[in-house]
């Protein structure tokens, strides 16, 4: 299985992406599906680790009542309502940073199989996060910051998803086309897209001047409507082209970008 991070340069990995594929009701983990195991599943390898964290970082105590909100279910995790709950805290609800406790985790959810029948899995499986109230929810038009951010992506269907007025996760903006479809913040947080779909080919010297100011001019669109801004498929080889190319997409202010290097992207800033 091939593990994908985002990285941003300023906080460092913020954001792990899933690849899932339902079969027999049960949600495998893998890119490609001669990777996929028993073993492998969105629950053993995402969620159950994520709450167990999440519990950790939110020990019991009797000194701070902090406010959280959780999406309320009424049959077969259909959506009904927002409630607002208060909980007993050392602090008001820490995300998975130590160093940051309000930074956001960004789970992104690439589905791979049907839409519709593998994203109702993917709502179901997020129970035991929403069941504590860890996750970001958009309710009344307001969208509230929680532990764990969740985006769908691949075969999410995203129309079905920013309809909901009531909801505990959110769709991957297209990115070059968040005019066209009204995307807004409140349905996507952070809108992405292939880079070679907004420069085309990468040459051996990296990004050229002019595939730079489409890159901004393309961050600049996604950041007038709130949103944010995720590039992958960046170019991975040569390791000196690889990096470079790294550097001037951050230059050109996208928040967030795919990597695979842990290690080469943490020398970037100091940080991965």
């Amino acid at each position: 299985m091939r593990a994908r991070v985002c990285a941003a340069i300023a906080v460092g990995a913020i954001s792990v992406e899933a690849d899932v594929w339902l079969y027999n009701s049960t949600l495998f983990v893998g890119h490609h599906t001669s990777s996929l195991s028993g073993n492998r599943t969105f629950a053993s390898l995402y969620i159950d680790p994520l709450v167990a964290l999440l519990e950790k970082q939110n020990p019991s105590s009797p000194f701070v009542k902090a406010t959280y909100r959780k999406l309320v279910t009424c049959w077969k995790y259909i959506p009904c309502h927002i409630e607002e709950l208060t909980r007993t805290s050392s602090q008001p609800i820490s995300g998975v940073f130590d160093a940051s406790a309000g930074q956001t985790l960004y789970l992104w959810v690439d589905v791979k199989t049907g839409a519709n029948e593998t994203w109702a899995a993917v709502k179901t499986a997020l129970e035991p996060l929403r069941e504590k109230g860890y996750l970001t929810t958009f309710s009344g038009g307001v969208m509230q910051r929680g532990a764990v951010t969740v985006i769908g992506t691949g075969n999410t269907p995203l129309d079905r998803v920013i309809e909901e007025a009531e909801r505990d996760y959110f769709v991957d903006g297209p990115l070059l086309a968040l005019e066209e479809r009204r995307i807004t913040k409140e349905m996507s947080p952070i809108a992405s897209c292939d880079l070679p779909a907004v420069v085309g080919q990468v040459g051996p010297n990296g990004l050229s001047a002019a595939q730079m100011r489409s890159i901004r001019n393309v961050v600049k669109s996604a950041n007038e409507r709130g949103i944010k801004t995720r590039l992958w498929d960046l170019p991975g080889w040569p390791i000196g082209k690889r990096n470079k190319v790294w550097q001037q997409v951050v230059d050109a202010g996208v928040y967030l970008l795919n990597v695979d290097d842990l290690e080469a992207a943490k020398s970037m800033g100091g940080t991965a």
